[in-house]
């Protein structure tokens, strides 16, 4: 969390705590969301197909949201709503690499038994 703090930290000087509460929420929703997706994806797919959907659904929806204006017509929320995403898309990738280090663990186990 440290490292999500300090670039709220930097790029906000005005409105930094909602920045941060909002980035917070989001990472405790993404947490949420996306832990079942990806163990789901990552049962059914494996991680390399996994790393893929899971890139194509955060520039679906990155997309949109970094052509966003607020209303005093900066970019302001679209920028919140992007570091959201991103320290979403940091935690997913996270759980997905330890989610898949415990498979290839089991793997390596079995091709030392045989």
């Amino acid at each position: 969390l440290i490292p999500v703090s300090m670039m709220v930290t930097n790029w906000f000087v005005e409105k930094r705590g909602i920045a941060m509460s909002v980035t917070m929420a989001g990472i405790g929703l993404g947490g949420t969301i996306f832990s079942p997706i990806v163990t789901n994806l990552l049962q059914n797919y494996g991680w390399r197909h996994t790393y893929l959907i899971m890139a194509g659904i955060i520039l679906v929806v990155a997309l949109p949201v970094t052509s966003m204006y607020d209303l005093n017509g900066s970019y302001t929320l679209a920028w919140m709503l992007l570091l959201v995403l991103t320290a979403v898309t940091l935690f997913s990738w996270v759980g997905s690499c330890i989610v898949a280090k415990r498979y290839m663990a089991s793997d390596v186990e079995l091709k030392q038994a045989q």
